[in-house]
């Protein structure tokens, strides 16, 4: 139990399934007035059951990068693991220097095709970071909770990466044609 993500994914285990445990989960432990993030695979809508949360690794709507703030962050497993998101697979070196570059992109070259990505860099490094951490919660195997602080957030954002493979899976596939 709360380690089945570390080798099933996808329909194996997660399919959207599990958004009335979500539901429940959260009308029973979320603190007042406390963010939520939401990034789950599968065709069930969040809405339906009453799960409001704001998109995990999108940027906001006036085009700006999306500002994590400490808060409750409801991954699904295959989320969790980066098998279909962009960028897929393990935090790497490429997607490093990215992350970085646009980082410290000046203001006036920032633009909402800039903030898209940055937001997308910045989930998948802090997914990078929460696959090395237990979760706080974990709802049937399938959506992992974790309640993270303005220190967690600046160390997996800002510190070292959790993880830093030396290419992405894309890279190595082409290694082998």
């Amino acid at each position: 139990p709360g380690r089945a993500h570390l080798w099933l994914v996808d329909s194996n285990l997660d399919w959207g399934q599990e958004m009335p445990g979500l539901a429940t989960w959260l009308q029973q432990h979320r603190r007042e007035s406390e963010p939520i993030y939401l990034d789950c695979f599968g065709v069930e809508r969040p809405e339906v059951y009453g799960v409001v949360g704001m998109p995990l690794g999108r940027p906001t709507d006036d085009g700006r990068s999306q500002q994590l703030q400490p808060g409750l962050f409801c991954i699904s497993a295959t989320s969790l693991m980066s098998v279909y998101d962009d960028p897929v697979g393990p935090w790497c070196e490429k997607f490093e220097r990215a992350y970085w570059s646009l980082r410290h992109t000046p203001a006036d070259r920032f633009n909402p095709e800039t903030a898209s990505v940055l937001s997308q860099l910045q989930a998948a490094r802090l997914k990078a970071f929460l696959r090395k951490r237990s979760p706080t919660a974990t709802i049937a195997g399938a959506i992992l909770i974790f309640r993270l602080s303005a220190d967690d957030l600046a160390t997996a954002l800002n510190g070292s990466p959790a993880e830093l493979e030396p290419q992405s899976w894309i890279e190595l596939e082409s290694l082998k044609q």
